[in-house]
């Protein structure tokens, strides 16, 4: 759903994966028109700039959302890609999804608003891939979530005043969800393409999934 921090944090996400010193791009696979009004705030703007579908900043190429964007050509130019997907439901990459290997489910820990997160396993299954991220969760928070879910893939996101600068606190979260994938593959990049497919909300929950392809 809007305004929960799903391209907040895919582009926390493909910081942290440039930071790293890799080739990122971060592709908004739905219609909010996000990266329209980043870009325009980039370039100092006053309306948004329709007809450039991609721009560079802070080392992360971004591109727009485009009907027939060819994600074919996008994967095989950058070690990752990271996909925001939107709403789960209406996005045009649903195989993208399907095919990541983790999966993160962006969610509130706050007990009224659970059975959000129960209508997304009744909607889409538990996989044992799921990892839940909990924006500005409290240890006791997410504690509860872990016993509530019965699992223990769950984790505190912390706040940061922007998602191009992530804190240390968050860069260790997100080492800890794909640090072996990182560090599994950091050899094998010459060779083939590690595809990185992020952020996907479904109601007042937002998926995030992380594709990695090999591409010969």
């Amino acid at each position: 759903a809007p305004h929960v921090g799903s391209t907040h944090t895919a582009i926390t996400i493909a910081r942290y994966l440039s930071n790293l010193g890799h080739m990122v791009a971060l592709v908004e696979g739905n219609y909010s028109q996000d990266f329209e009004r980043i870009h325009s705030l980039y370039e100092g703007e006053k309306s948004h700039i329709f007809h450039e579908k991609q721009f560079e900043l802070n080392g992360i190429e971004h591109f727009k959302y485009r009907e027939n964007q060819d994600l074919g050509e996008i994967f095989s130019l950058y070690e990752y890609v990271v996909l925001d997907l939107g709403v789960l439901s209406d996005t045009m990459y649903m195989d993208e999804f399907k095919r990541s290997h983790v999966k993160c489910v962006v969610c509130s820990s706050e007990e009224w608003k659970f059975h959000w997160i129960e209508q997304f396993q009744n909607s889409y299954g538990n996989d044992e891939h799921y990892n839940f991220l909990v924006p500005g969760a409290s240890l006791r928070n997410i504690k509860d979530l872990k016993d509530r879910l019965d699992y223990h893939s769950v984790y505190a996101l912390p706040m940061q005043e922007t998602p191009y600068e992530p804190t240390k606190e968050a860069e260790e979260v997100l080492q800890d969800i794909i640090g072996e994938f990182i560090n599994g593959n950091a050899k094998t990049f010459s060779k083939s393409t590690l595809i990185l497919t992020s952020v996907i909300s479904i109601a007042v929950t937002v998926f995030i999934g992380l594709v990695f392809w090999f591409l010969r």
